[in-house]
């Protein structure tokens, strides 16, 4: 039985140094004003924003460690979950799939960014990279499903899809 699974992080690496010096600028203000008493800048925030600050920034960064979209392809048909904001695998089946095919794209031309993007007809989910699946359903709905492996999941799309 082949099957096919992946699982993709953010990978943007100025998104992880703005928010590790976010984290770090608003720990040492905290440590600073809240901690040890003393002011932190010539006109000091208030230490319940700079404790509210710091609590935003640390859970951005574990938002950023959560997110990840799972992509799994067998012969029951294409599983995905974009966590956080999915909490089970979502399946089409092979039945229901029209058409499949690996195919090169720009997410931010095409979809106006990376994550969960479109509307219903057309629809993408995507963290990094330029390859997706393509995925026509036969009730005329597009999604495409980014990948960073495009040789092998267009391999196990070609072996598990007869149109």
């Amino acid at each position: 039985m082949n099957s096919f699974k992946e699982t993709q992080r953010i990978r943007v690496w100025w998104l992880w140094a703005f928010a590790g010096v976010l984290n770090i600028l608003f720990l040492f203000a905290f440590l600073r004003q809240v901690v040890f008493s003393k002011p932190f800048g010539s006109i000091p925030a208030p230490s319940g924003l700079l404790t509210g600050l710091l609590v935003f920034s640390i859970l951005l960064l574990a938002f950023l460690f959560l997110v990840k979209l799972q992509t799994r392809i067998d012969e029951t048909g294409i599983h995905y979950k974009f966590s956080p904001f999915h909490l089970k695998y979502t399946t089409i089946t092979w039945y229901y799939v029209s058409d499949a095919y690996m195919r090169q794209y720009e997410p931010l031309y095409e979809f106006a960014g990376w994550g969960i993007r479109g509307v219903e007809k057309n629809k993408a989910l995507s963290m990094s990279g330029k390859y997706g699946l393509q995925l026509m359903l036969r009730n005329g709905n597009k999604l495409i499903i980014g990948t960073l492996k495009p040789v092998e999941i267009k391999a196990i799309a070609q072996y598990y899809f007869r149109p």
